[in-house]
């Protein structure tokens, strides 16, 4: 019995700090995206954000001339956890974690890069 309550507490505590660390950064990336000017390679961008959560790149060439995702690289910065929109009234009921497939969240900081790995355009969400 005590070591099930150890584990309860030990996972209970992982969360906790995942969790704090995960809002702490989400928060530092809007303070820190003031610094980011366009023009800003590359290097300048991880040297200031660290890595993005998700890099989204254009798809080569699609035929039907339909786009499921970004028209230029854009970095994410984000949330790797959404405890406010987690359970849901179908399987799997419950889910934390915010998944990015084809573009960035509408809650992420955005950094897009021009065909020559600059920074074009800086996109920081409003609350």
């Amino acid at each position: 019995m005590k070591r099930f309550a150890f584990i309860v507490v030990t996972v209970t505590a992982v969360i906790l700090a995942l969790t704090a660390a995960d809002g702490f950064l989400s928060r530092s990336f809007v303070t820190r995206v003031q610094r980011i000017k366009v023009g800003d390679s590359r290097e300048q961008v991880v040297a200031t954000l660290g890595r993005a959560a998700k890099v989204f790149t254009p798809p080569q060439k699609i035929p039907t001339g339909m786009y499921l995702g970004v028209r230029v690289e854009t970095w994410a910065y984000g949330k790797l956890f959404d405890w406010q929109n987690c359970f849901y009234p179908k399987f799997p009921y419950f889910w934390p974690f915010n998944v990015r497939l084809f573009g960035p969240d509408a809650d992420d900081v955005c950094i897009e890069f021009d065909s020559n790995g600059t920074v074009s355009r800086v996109s920081i969400p409003t609350k």
